[in-house]
């Protein structure tokens, strides 16, 4: 019964989660696993590599330009205007390691 039991679940999840065409025994199914295989994409890699780089550029070029025109706006657009602008940055940056921890160094 339970061997049966065991068939009937492994054809099942077979059908809802198919694994191609590869019929593989027990002792190579955990190198089959989707989990356990690491790839960095190319294009994100040059994306972030880029992204890096260029950060600084936007960064010092958005402080300029609110060093420029920040006495002209009012309080409130003030207080907006900083406040988007750290947590953009902030947020950036965040974004920047973890994409590099993520794909260059292929940690999850």
């Amino acid at each position: 019964m339970a061997a049966s039991m065991r068939r009937v679940v492994t054809n099942f999840t077979d059908i809802v989660f198919p694994q191609g065409n590869v019929t593989v025994d027990r002792q190579q199914l955990h190198l089959q696993k989707p989990g356990n295989e690491l790839v960095s994409s190319l294009p994100w890699q040059m994306s972030l590599y880029f992204n890096v780089y260029f950060f600084p550029i936007w960064l010092v070029t958005n402080l300029i330009t609110f060093y420029l025109k920040f006495h002209y706006l009012d309080m409130l657009y003030q207080i907006i205007l900083i406040t988007i602008f750290i947590t953009i940055t902030a947020v950036e940056i965040i974004r920047l390691y973890l994409g590099y921890l993520g794909n260059l160094c292929e940690k999850v």
